[in-house]
C-alpha cells in the first residue's frame, strides 16, 4: 500500500472516535463553493468546486471533510490537469456568539491527480492551516477563507495557496 494511502487511512482512524461523539451534537452541516488556488510548482493558477461537510462539536470546535476540485486550464486543454484535494480539519470559531466571526482552520488531506497516470508522482499528502470568517444569516452561513497547504511530493515540497468562497446551509 503505497504510503499516501497509509496516511490518509490513519487520519481517517484517528478522527473516528470524535466523529462518533458528534452524534449526540448538533446535526451535520453541508456547504458548497468555489476557490481559486495560487502554488509555487510548475503549474501555478487553478480554479476549483469545494464541498464541506462540517460536524460541530460545541459552538467554537468543530470537524470538517472536505472534498474540493481543482482545474489547472488557464494554459488550455492539452495542458489542463485536474486535481481531488480532500481534506480532514479542525476548525475553531473564535467567536461564537457573533455572528461575524474569526475562525481558525488546520489539518491534513491528499493533493490528487487525476489525469494523467505519466505524472501520477504529482500525488501526495498536504498539510494545511489557515484563516477564515464566517458571516451568519437566518439559517445559512457564508463562509471566505485563505487555507495554505504544504503538498509533499515523492521528490519535491510545494506550497498551495486556496482562496474559498462559499455557503454552508
Amino acid at each position: 500500500m503505497p504510503k499516501q494511502h497509509v496516511l490518509t487511512t490513519a487520519l481517517v482512524m484517528a478522527l473516528l472516535p470524535p466523529l462518533a461523539a458528534l452524534a449526540q451534537r448538533d446535526p451535520p452541516r453541508f456547504g458548497f463553493g468555489f476557490s481559486s488556488v495560487v502554488t509555487s510548482g510548475e503549474r501555478l493558477v487553478a480554479l476549483g468546486f469545494d464541498t464541506r461537510f462540517s460536524f460541530p462539536y460545541n459552538p467554537d470546535l468543530s470537524f470538517a471533510f472536505d472534498l474540493n476540485t481543482l482545474g489547472f486550464v488557464l494554459g488550455g486543454t492539452d495542458a489542463a490537469a485536474y486535481y481531488l484535494n480532500p481534506q480532514l480539519s479542525v476548525i475553531i470559531t473564535l467567536y461564537p456568539s457573533n455572528p461575524r466571526s474569526p475562525y481558525i482552520i488546520g489539518g491534513f488531506g491528499g493533493h490528487i491527480l487525476l489525469n494523467s497516470a505519466e505524472d501520477a508522482d504529482e500525488t501526495g499528502p498536504t498539510i494545511h492551516g489557515g484563516v477564515g470568517w464566517v458571516f451568519g444569516l437566518q439559517a445559512t452561513s457564508v463562509y471566505l477563507e485563505v487555507d495554505p497547504a504544504l503538498y509533499i511530493g515523492s521528490e519535491f515540497v510545494d506550497m498551495i495557496m486556496p482562496i474559498r468562497i462559499g455557503i454552508v446551509l
